[in-house]
């Protein structure tokens, strides 16, 4: 009398483990969730692009190759989307990003070569050593890459070094690869392989 419409339990489960099956078959066939959510970056529903594009953008460096063959498609949503996705994952920005640093990198994008400048020392000021030499490293302007020199060759000892005191010497020699190539940013990825006995072979 209290309940006049009844549910069998079993029927309450039916959505959760629909859901479960769901994730657990995802995870299992990572290809084939991939594949779904870079097709959903076209879907017509706003909230279906947006939840791919975070699940993309958070799965990273596995979405790459399926991402960067969407950046060709002929859906214009799609290969919009699937190259910011890939700029960010290239950039080691991930949902958990400081907002105020993707902000600055997302301006760094279609910023003059005055302004980049200055956001570089906005970036700086957070700590956002990587975006800043992936950053530099893709710079083509002439005049960016003259007027930043000093600053990204001093930024990369300090996070090589940051990275070094914590154990972590494969980052600590990317952010000297990615320093400028002139004498001082040499001189400092000499002496890192120097030190791990490792220069001969690199020469």
């Amino acid at each position: 009398r209290r309940f006049p419409i009844r549910m069998k339990p079993h029927r309450l489960l039916i959505p959760a483990l629909l859901a479960a099956m769901s994730i657990s078959h995802a995870e299992d066939k990572p290809g084939a969730a991939v594949a779904e959510w870079v097709r959903q970056l076209a879907d017509e529903d706003f909230q279906v692009r947006e939840r791919a594009s975070l699940e993309l953008w958070e799965l990273g460096d596995a979405a790459l190759p399926a991402l960067e063959a969407a950046v060709s498609s002929t859906d214009p949503e799609q290969a919009i989307r699937a190259r910011e996705i890939v700029r960010k994952i290239q950039l080691h920005l991930t949902p958990d990003t400081d907002a105020s640093v993707i902000s600055l990198v997302e301006r760094y994008a279609v910023a003059s070569p005055a302004e980049k400048v200055t956001l570089m020392g906005k970036m700086r000021a957070k700590q956002a050593w990587r975006q800043m030499l992936k950053l530099y490293a893709a710079e083509t302007q002439a005049e960016v890459r003259k007027r930043l020199e000093t600053t990204m060759g001093a930024v990369a000892l300090k996070a090589a070094r940051e990275r070094m005191r914590n154990g972590d010497d494969a980052m600590a020699r990317e952010f000297l690869e990615l320093a400028p190539a002139n004498e001082a940013g040499l001189r400092a990825l000499a002496e890192f392989h120097r030190s791990h006995g490792t220069l001969d072979a690199e020469l």
